[in-house]
């Protein structure tokens, strides 16, 4: 596989900004130790793709009034800062541009997670859209940095529970559950570390915010319990947060 699904686009959109259509216009701070979080994947001032964003935006507009703040978004990238006391007027500015940065917002978002989602699926072994669903989600939310919790802490943790390899036996020799498709174990014992992340993430900045998104792992758990694997019709997308219809 090496594209995003349409449809598990449509899941994360959904799990973002509460609507299956990207929301590119996007912008709020929602302090979580992230500064602002905007565009249709969550960019944030504060871990660099914010910047990155807006860099490559400013490179083919250099009129643009959003240029004036890539000297303080390349600095609290660098110190990963959330503050945002020197980014007034950052909303505003985001909101009367942000639809003509759709194709650089796009690009991007596959480049940072979009990617690196699908590679991480190939070296795995796992083939269905919602593998892909499970752990794009979760680099979108998590990212893939080197911290205790990124995906790739996420999927090391899973492997450990289930023996060291995804057949489908945990680190005390038993079914990490009683199904017997190692795909669907492997996502079963990944969204199950996730929630575990998520409800007490290794950065405590985050989690307040980060607790009160644990319906979006319950959601891909309801989902995945339909083993619609392809995720092929209308699915169900189902939580106390959640009961959408997606085709």
């Amino acid at each position: 596989m090496n594209t995003i699904p349409p449809i598990v686009e449509k899941i994360n959109s959904l799990f973002e900004n509460d609507n299956t259509n990207p929301s590119y216009d996007y912008c709020e701070n929602l302090d979580d130790g992230r500064g602002f979080t905007f565009g249709k994947i969550g960019f944030t001032t504060a871990n660099g793709d914010g910047y990155d964003l807006i860099k490559a935006y400013c490179a083919a507009n250099p009129n643009s009034a959003l240029k004036q703040y890539l000297p303080t978004l390349k600095e609290l990238a660098n110190d990963e800062d959330d503050d945002t006391d020197n980014l007034v007027g950052f909303e505003q500015a985001w909101a009367n541009e942000a639809m003509q940065t759709v194709a650089i917002q796009d690009a991007l978002a596959y480049e940072t997670y979009g990617k690196p989602a699908i590679d991480y699926c190939n070296k795995l072994g796992l083939t269905t859209n919602m593998s892909i669903a499970c752990l794009y989600d979760a680099i979108v939310q998590h990212g893939d940095g080197d911290d205790d919790d990124s995906l790739g802490a996420l999927i090391e943790s899973t492997i450990n529970e289930m023996g060291g390899s995804i057949s489908g036996k945990n680190k005390d020799g038993d079914s990490c559950d009683t199904i017997s498709n190692p795909e669907i174990e492997f996502l079963d014992c990944f969204l199950e570390q996730r929630k575990k992340c998520l409800q007490n993430p290794s950065n405590k900045d985050t989690k307040e915010e980060w607790a009160g998104s644990v319906d979006r792992v319950t959601a891909l758990k309801n989902l995945l319990d339909t083993n619609n694997l392809d995720l092929t019709g209308t699915i169900h997308i189902k939580s106390n947060d959640w009961d959408t219809q997606i085709a």
